[in-house]
């Protein structure tokens, strides 16, 4: 067939091997392609897969800082209602404790002294006045010992509230059972001195012990505020 289209050999091994090598080639390049279509395939899904895998990732973060975060808020308001009702509990106990020193333990000492006063009135005796006295001065040491058990149930309160409580709050705490400490010291001491005090009618030296214990009370008061103050404070920044 070759003879009768007068084509030289050369022509034709030209052509077969333009021909075997465009196959080739084509081959080749579809076999190049082929692979960089796999290579992609491959690269895309480990890309696919990477990018599954930080989702993932951050998605398990993202509820793992949702929780803590609910924790943390949860950890908070049960810190803040807790310490809350502690310190309500505590000035309630402080307002009961005040109380008891100022109108409770004044209206005990009044009815001591009434006590006194109709026994020595009464009294015909030496004997008997001094009877009187003695037993004036048993009920007003039953007194200050009662304002005492007050003081220490006030540490016993202040010292569990210390656990919880800041360094500031602490350190006003110590602040006011000093104070109270002190106010009490000052009314035992008015207390114990009544009985002499009203056997040689020194009023002026009463008014004089009255005014420290009032004067005592006024800085506890004052001792008591701030505390008030810092704790909000401490509540305010749970």
């Amino acid at each position: 067939m070759f003879e009768n289209l007068n084509i030289s050999p050369e022509i034709i091994r030209g052509l077969s091997t333009g021909i075997g090598g465009a196959i080739v080639s084509g081959i080749a390049v579809y076999i190049i392609e082929s692979a960089k279509q796999r290579r992609l395939k491959r690269d895309n899904k480990k890309l696919i897969q990477e990018a599954e895998e930080i989702k993932s990732n951050y998605n398990r973060q993202l509820e793992e800082l949702k929780r803590d975060h609910q924790l943390d808020i949860t950890k908070r308001k049960n810190r803040y209602e807790t310490k809350t009702k502690s310190y309500i509990e505590f000035f309630s106990m402080l307002d009961t404790l005040n109380s008891n020193l100022n109108t409770n333990g004044i209206d005990k000492l009044k009815d001591v002294l009434e006590e006194y006063n109709r026994n020595a009135t009464n009294a015909n005796t030496v004997g008997a006045e001094k009877k009187a006295l003695i037993v004036f001065q048993k009920k007003t040491q039953a007194l200050i010992i009662d304002s005492n058990k007050d003081l220490v149930k006030l540490r016993h309160e202040t010292n569990s509230i210390k656990i919880t409580a800041s360094d500031e709050v602490v350190m006003k705490l110590d602040y006011l059972e000093k104070g109270f400490e002190m106010l009490l010291n000052e009314s035992n001491k008015l207390v114990s001195k009544m009985a002499v005090l009203i056997i040689n009618n020194n009023e002026e030296a009463i008014n004089i012990a009255k005014e420290a214990v009032m004067g005592m009370g006024m800085q506890v008061e004052e001792i008591k505020k701030d505390l008030i103050r810092t704790m909000r404070i401490e509540l305010n920044d749970i």
